[in-house]
This record gives structure tokens, C-alpha cells and sequence, in this order.
């Protein structure tokens, strides 16, 4: 709102605004569901101690929010002005909403990597971790950076949208941080599981010997 009003065209710039809140919801709500999807199948692969699977599941979010993530990013940059005409062509708007349309989601393959972090907290019943890592990645992060974009250049309305894409590099580092132990543990837990596998089936194979 702040740099809205400082380069003088404040109802400009926040109706483009309110179109990138619409066109991410085409990015983001896949992410949203590959997130909604795990978490059931992985919570009850951590409660019965399948790890291995756990663990295979957290990859397959991974490289799924990574490759939606990668076509949209691809999509959105190769065509920002085409989608931000299918809701207004005044060209004022065109002006902001090409830009805005294209810095939005410009580190659209690493978007979904806040969802993981959060998701895998939640599904190992870290509840309050998981709360903490979501303030800081979806609230505070994107305020501080809005902040610091804002006071290096206030007469930039459009720069002001890449504080979505900085607060996404910055989930890469703050994430990692949340689930390092938890990741540690359940990689431990999935050698102590194989290693438990193998000795069944050697016990298996000595029964039927006997």
C-alpha cells in the first residue's frame, strides 16, 4: 500500500495486486493439495514406524511441488502480459500487472518447499515446531523483505512483489533448520527398520530350514 501510494497510483497497482493473489491460486493450490494428500498417508506411515515409507513420501511431495512449481514459474514468465490481460488491458495496468505477473512467481520451483517443511513437521505430531516454522516462512519473512524492499525504493510499485519469491529462498534456509533433527532421527529409525527387516527374514528362512 505504501509503495502504491508513493508512485501515485495506488488503485493501479492494488487491482494488480488482487490479480496475482487470483493467478496464484492456480500455483499455489496444488501445492496446497499435494500437501493435503500427504499428510494422512504420512502421519499413518509415522504411526505404525514405516519410516522407509514415510520418508519416500516426503520425496515424492518434494519433487512434485518441485515440478509444478518448475511449469508455472516457466509459464508465468513466458507470458505474464497474455494472463494478466484476461482480467483488464488498460494500460496502466498492463504497465504494473506484466512485471507484477512475472516477479510473483519467478522462484516458482522452490514455492513449495515452506509447504514441505511444515507438512512433515505436522505429520510427526510437532505440532507447535510446525506452527512456529509457518509464522516465520508465511508471515514474517514476507513482511521483513516487503519492509526492505520498500525503504531501498519506495517509487518501485512493482519491485515491491518479489518479497513472495525472496520469503520462498528464505524458507530454503529456515526450513532445513526446523526439520534437521527430525530428518536425522527418522533416517536412523529407517536403518534400525531394515536392519530389524533383514533379521526377520533370516529368522524366516532358519524356520524353514528347521
Amino acid at each position: 500500500n505504501m509503495a502504491a501510494t508513493a508512485v501515485g497510483e495506488y488503485d493501479t497497482v492494488i487491482q494488480v495486486w488482487g490479480v496475482i493473489e487470483k493467478l496464484y491460486q492456480f500455483v499455489g493450490g496444488a501445492n496446497d493439495a499435494f500437501s493435503i494428500g500427504f499428510l494422512p498417508a504420512a502421519s499413518y506411515a509415522y504411526a505404525a514406524k514405516r519410516y522407509k515409507r514415510y520418508l519416500i513420501l516426503s520425496l515424492h511431495m518434494l519433487w512434485l511441488m518441485a515440478a509444478w512449481g518448475t511449469f508455472t514459474c516457466i509459464f508465468t514468465w513466458s507470458i505474464p502480459k497474455q494472463l494478466a490481460m484476461m482480467f483488464s488491458d488498460g494500460e496502466g495496468y498492463l504497465k504494473y500487472a506484466e512485471k507484477m505477473v512475472r516477479y510473483n512467481n519467478a522462484l516458482g520451483f522452490i514455492a513449495g518447499i515452506r509447504m514441505v517443511g511444515q507438512s512433515m513437521l505436522q505429520s510427526i505430531q510437532k505440532g507447535p515446531r510446525a506452527t512456529i516454522l509457518s509464522f516465520i516462512n508465511n508471515f514474517v519473512m514476507i513482511f521483513v523483505f516487503n519492509y526492505v524492499l520498500y525503504y531501498t525504493n519506495p517509487h518501485d510499485g512493482a519491485r515491491i512483489i518479489w518479497c513472495y519469491p525472496l520469503s520462498q529462498v528464505a524458507s530454503c534456509v529456515i526450513s532445513p533448520l526446523f526439520l534437521w533433527r527430525p530428518i536425522k532421527e527418522l533416517l536412523k529409525k529407517s536403518k534400525e527398520e531394515d536392519a530389524e527387516a533383514e533379521f526377520a527374514g533370516i529368522e524366516a528362512e532358519l524356520a524353514d530350514t528347521d
